[in-house]
């Protein structure tokens, strides 16, 4: 170690680093809209929380045009909205 100075600095600067990239990340996750009141999870499966923002088009029937006013209705929780 002929520069500890170095050795601290790029030290501190990884830390840094790491840090901003873990700040980064928490900002774009997604906490979701949990689970739908009523649902019964089957054995082996695990429910998925989307956030309210993940779906961008919705087709429940999968004919005419999307029904971009009803997008919230897929994440909703409420498995009752059509």
């Amino acid at each position: 170690m002929r520069h500890p100075v170095r050795w601290v600095v790029s030290l501190v600067l990884v830390v840094v680093i790491v840090a901003l990239t873990l700040v980064a990340a928490a900002r774009h996750a997604q906490r979701g809209t949990g689970v739908a009141s009523g649902v019964v999870a089957k054995p082996g499966l695990s429910p998925v929380f989307l956030g309210q923002n993940s779906a961008n088009t919705y087709n429940p029937f999968g004919t005419g045009p999307e029904n971009r006013s009803e997008i919230g209705n897929v994440v909703d929780g409420d498995p009752n909205t059509t």
